[in-house]
């Protein structure tokens, strides 16, 4: 579980969780912290990115904004705020 100050690696890894279903709270970055959302960017994406082909995960046949947007579902303020502050 990630804290705001944590590493770069840590973060990625906390993205990468996210995208195999981790729902822990600790593991979506704060709205505050670019860095932080990078690299949780990051680790999502190379999460999807790596998917085995014929994977039983539904998000791996999705394109990657919309399987993002499937993981951030009910944390639509994370996705509001990088819309409105461009980045």
């Amino acid at each position: 579980m990630p804290r705001p100050e944590d590493s770069y690696d840590d973060w990625f890894a906390a993205g990468m969780a996210v995208f195999w279903r981790s729902t822990d709270p600790a593991d979506f970055p704060p709205l505050d912290n670019r860095a932080a959302q990078r690299a949780w960017l990051g680790g999502f994406g190379a999460a999807w990115a790596e998917c085995p082909q014929n994977s039983d995960e539904p998000w791996c046949d999705e394109e990657v904004d919309i399987a993002l947007t499937m993981a951030l579902d009910g944390r639509e303020g994370l996705l509001g705020y990088r819309a409105l502050n461009g980045s």
